[in-house]
């Protein structure tokens, strides 16, 4: 490589290494358009979708489960459903669902992290998931959402308000995600 070539290479990989987690959450927030007024509607709407979490997780798990492809990470060697593994993922899931709408601090950390354990620098074989079915979990999970949104009685305006406030959120997540799977797998191309 000759000397003219260094500047630009150092360039190149600046660019692929892109945004820190924090500054990639408020660009992520910035795009979607999660601002005061979706982060109230989040709030307004918490306890509605937080009475739901062990259900919403439950149908999110027997949803994955029954697909071979998304089955894989929750099965035994022998084949058959691992059903603590999925227990704690039901736990967990409840845990980041509690924490989602809390996006100051360490959260762009937290949120990459809960990425991270899905990927194969996570927390073992067994959790890891492709990314594309990550970015089909979420797509799931939004749907669910609005239907216990809709099934608690929000109607109209306020119904339309909290399911795109949630959406938004979830895809401020789901970048956060995908930007972990990029940083661990070492390749932006996750799908």
């Amino acid at each position: 490589m000759s000397a003219t070539d260094r500047p630009a290479a150092a360039a190149l990989r600046g660019r692929r290494r892109g945004p820190g987690f924090p500054e990639r959450l408020e660009l992520a927030r910035a795009v979607v358009g999660y601002d005061e007024e979706d982060a109230w509607n989040v709030r307004l709407t918490r306890d509605v979708v937080l009475a739901h979490a062990d259900e919403l997780a439950r149908a999110l798990y027997r949803h994955l489960l029954a697909f071979p492809e998304t089955a894989a990470p929750f099965l035994t060697a022998a084949g058959t459903v691992d059903r603590a593994h999925v227990e704690r993922r039901v736990e967990s899931f409840a845990a980041w669902l509690a924490d989602a709408d809390h996006l100051a601090g360490d959260a762009a950390l937290r949120i990459a992290s809960v990425g991270r354990a899905h990927t194969r620098h996570g927390a073992g074989h067994a959790a890891r998931i492709r990314a594309r079915f990550l970015l089909m979990a979420v797509g799931f999970l939004q749907s669910a959402v609005a239907g216990v949104l809709a099934a608690d009685g929000t109607a109209g305006d306020d119904l339309v308000a909290s399911i795109r406030a949630w959406d938004k959120l979830f895809m401020v997540h789901l970048d956060l995600f995908l930007a972990a799977f990029e940083s661990a797998e070492g390749t932006g191309h996750w799908y």
